[in-house]
């Protein structure tokens, strides 16, 4: 390994160094193999970031297998779960990625890039099934359809035109208006119901948020590793529980707009 990519990888490895998080880091400094060589070397063996890759990877399996037992739902939904998959699969590329090439700013840069296209992606498709289900009034569909749409395109010029990637911060900043903007719509159209119909409907944005809340706690706080410092290094640590957290609430808005959409059909 020559000096200036020994020097990048030694940044490389800064980078995925984590406060409370002590030990159990990925080294491929050794590992002159083959980029496939240290895909599998990276998948195969137990660091503190095989649970960050597996707490995306598998849950994207999981969703592709049970995929063709989903009982039937509009074609909007259809693309909203297929979103989760796009995005759940572009996460762990993003984290096999910086493990085993990302050795520069420049690669990192374009890896968090694709991860972030991710969440712009599930987002944007999570529109359509949330407005179309959710609300009865056209003239609320139209309002809202507008504003989220408009706000998509703003996000996506932040992040892709702007090239303001770089702290994962703003992923996060994003993740939490976004969703808190969708529960405020979300809380509106359930007001439009009967009573009966919002204490059946009202739980499914509290959970969505409070999952998202959850998940931003966990990682922001690095809890629960900033309470037993080294305990955490391979299982249960706060990026791991983040994973977790954002992937469970994405797919539960997917279940709960199809019992919404189940029961206003049944109705009508």
């Amino acid at each position: 390994m020559n000096i200036e990519l020994k020097k990048n990888f030694e940044l490389h490895l800064q980078s995925l160094r984590r406060p409370y998080i002590f030990a159990e880091y990925l080294d491929l400094s050794n590992n002159t193999e083959n980029i496939w060589s240290k895909i599998n070397y990276t998948l195969s063996n137990l660091h503190n970031e095989s649970y960050n890759i597996y707490t995306q990877l598998c849950p994207a399996i999981l969703l592709i297998i049970i995929w063709p037992f989903l009982p039937p739902v509009n074609l909007s939904l259809q693309l909203y779960y297929i979103s989760i998959i796009i995005q759940l699969f572009l996460s762990s590329y993003y984290h096999i990625a910086r493990c085993c090439f990302c050795y520069d700013k420049n690669d990192l840069e374009h890896c968090l890039h694709i991860d972030l296209f991710g969440i712009w992606l599930i987002n944007t498709f999570s529109i359509p099934p949330s407005l179309n289900i959710l609300f009865q009034n056209i003239i609320c569909k139209i309002f809202y359809f507008t504003f989220f749409i408009f706000y998509s395109v703003i996000i996506y010029y932040i992040l892709f035109v702007c090239k303001n990637y770089q702290s994962f911060e703003i992923k996060l900043i994003i993740i939490v208006n976004w969703i808190g903007c969708m529960c405020l719509a979300t809380i509106h159209s359930i007001f439009l119901f009967d009573i009966d119909e919002f204490m059946l409907f009202s739980y499914g944005p509290l959970l969505h948020s409070t999952l998202f809340l959850c998940g931003l706690i966990f990682y922001t706080f690095h809890i629960p590793e900033c309470f037993a410092p080294g305990l955490f290094d391979i299982y249960f640590n706060s990026h791991q529980l983040f994973h977790i957290c954002v992937t469970f609430a994405a797919i539960h808005w997917f279940w709960y707009l199809q019992q919404v959409y189940d029961y206003k059909h049944t109705i009508s």
